[in-house]
């Protein structure tokens, strides 16, 4: 190597390539492929260079420089050295760009997996504020239960401690507004409590009800749904429009 640097041009020939054009030794006859970035472009082409000297000569390239230098052919040394070169800069600038490329997706995918954490506790937070409203039936009475819980399954239970007669047969998360209108709703077929006797289809009425009147994420009640599902269907029969009304009455 000599004291000009690697891959000086005329380091390399016997004067057949001029510095007339810096780019001439790479066969790119006056262009410039990299924009005036010469700086950057000569300190990575003399780190290429050091790099692979010793890989071309020791691999597969060894023949064919040979072949070249034993047919005098300057010229053809350098052409080799540039296509070889700009070959690594392009395979360089792919690992640089690939690299970038997984970075990126690391950092979405971190990004993804923060945003899946932070909604998996909200729902968790929300799931543990919001309330259920369950039916239980008592087959030995015939009795269905209407009540409210914010777990309802651990209800359930202690009240099956009490009765083991009992079953659980529904139950939607719902707001405490919700249980207060089933209760208007089969007020007339109230035994105590919370307890009413009520047949298959009010039954039914009552899982129509919380299925579609209630938010199944937050339980929110949309009670002027339930007013137009009681203009559509009135339940109440003989009763009057007015008594319907004093049966939607929101106790604040």
């Amino acid at each position: 190597m000599c004291a000009r640097g690697p891959f000086q041009p005329h380091a390399l020939g016997n004067g057949a390539v001029g510095m007339s054009n810096q780019y001439g030794w790479l066969g790119l006859k006056g262009k410039n492929p990299w924009n005036g970035k010469e700086n950057q472009i000569t300190i990575c082409l003399n780190e290429l260079a050091r790099e692979r000297l010793n890989y071309i000569l020791e691999s597969k390239h060894l023949g064919h420089l040979s072949r070249l230098i034993s047919d005098d052919k300057p010229v053809s040394i350098h052409e080799y050295f540039a296509s070889l070169i700009h070959e690594q800069w392009f395979k360089h600038r792919k690992y640089e760009k690939d690299a970038q490329r997984r970075l990126r997706l690391k950092a979405k995918q971190k990004q993804w997996s923060e945003m899946r954490v932070e909604k998996l506790a909200e729902f968790k937070k929300q799931k543990k504020q919001t309330t259920s409203v369950y039916l239980i039936s008592d087959p030995s009475t015939g009795h269905t239960k209407i009540g409210i819980s914010k777990d309802v399954e651990n209800r359930f239970r202690a009240l099956k401690a009490a009765n083991p007669s009992i079953s659980l047969i529904f139950y939607h998360v719902a707001e405490f507004k919700a249980e207060q209108e089933l209760h208007k709703i089969f007020k007339e077929q109230n035994i105590f409590g919370e307890w009413f006797k009520l047949n298959e289809s009010q039954i039914e009425t009552a899982k129509w009800i919380l299925l579609n009147l209630c938010d199944p994420i937050s339980g929110k009640f949309n009670r002027d749904g339930l007013y137009e599902w009681i203009l559509k269907n009135n339940p109440f029969k003989n009763n009057t429009i007015g008594d319907m009304s004093d049966r939607l009455v929101v106790i604040q």
